[in-house]
């Protein structure tokens, strides 16, 4: 399998983007509307921010519950761009670089690739950029790499076409959001942490929530994804 670093999954376009790296899908409620409010007030948690003293870190879920307490909540996660979350100290939204004053620091921020950069293919990354144009699902198949491999195998079985050839059917693009976004109910009604930032990580919690594991836990879970894009 062909893997390419420089197909960045993070801000691939003016439609969409990814903020899972900045911890917000470590909240404990992690459906669409919970995770565009967090985005949304990040200037109320900005004004926070500016009123700490030098090497003082704001914690961005203070007041929410989260899926693992240990984990960092990044505050200044919010909407760079109209439905495009992502790092508000980002010099491409600033003007200058300013992640020094964020938990990790801008070298660490510029230089992560999550799991999903080394488990999907090229191909499979291109099929992701160019099929969604949501961040909320798009993020979702991120996060669970291996359950949007899945999915788009199920999708080309219905529509009897190759992966490849999916981006030439409509009706298919829309079966794949809409196999996310069932997913994504799911991932929101399970406990413990979703995101991980190694695939390491990744691939010893996959088997609470993956589509393409094997637990029998998931069966009924799978069904239900395969009606919400009524393939059989």
């Amino acid at each position: 399998m062909s893997h390419e670093r420089n197909i960045i999954l993070c801000q691939p376009d003016a439609t969409k983007s990814c903020a899972a790296c900045c911890g917000v899908f470590n909240l404990r409620d992690i459906t669409e509307d919970a995770l565009a409010r967090y985005c949304g007030d990040y200037e109320v948690r900005a004004r926070r921010a500016y009123r700490l003293a030098p090497g003082c870190h704001l914690e961005g879920a203070a007041d929410l519950e989260k899926r693992d307490i240990g984990a960092h909540v990044c505050p200044y996660a919010g909407f760079a761009h109209p439905g495009r979350p992502g790092c508000m100290l980002h010099p491409a939204v600033r003007g200058r670089e300013e992640r020094d004053r964020s938990l990790f620091g801008a070298k660490i921020c510029a230089e992560f690739l999550c799991p999903a950069h080394a488990i999907l293919t090229d191909a499979e990354k291109k099929l992701l950029v160019g099929a969604l144009t949501h961040w909320y699902p798009y993020t979702v198949a991120i996060v669970d790499p291996e359950s949007f491999r899945w999915i788009i195998e199920r999708v080309a079985e219905g529509y009897a076409c190759s992966p490849a050839e999916i981006m030439s059917h409509q009706a298919a693009r829309g079966s794949i959001t809409a196999a996310l976004r069932a997913h994504a109910d799911y991932l929101n009604g399970i406990d413990g942490p979703i995101f991980q930032y190694s695939v390491a990580e990744y691939a010893l919690g996959r088997s609470r929530f993956s589509l393409a594991g094997g637990a029998d836990a998931l069966a009924r879970h799978r069904a239900r994804v395969l009606d919400s894009i009524a393939i059989k």
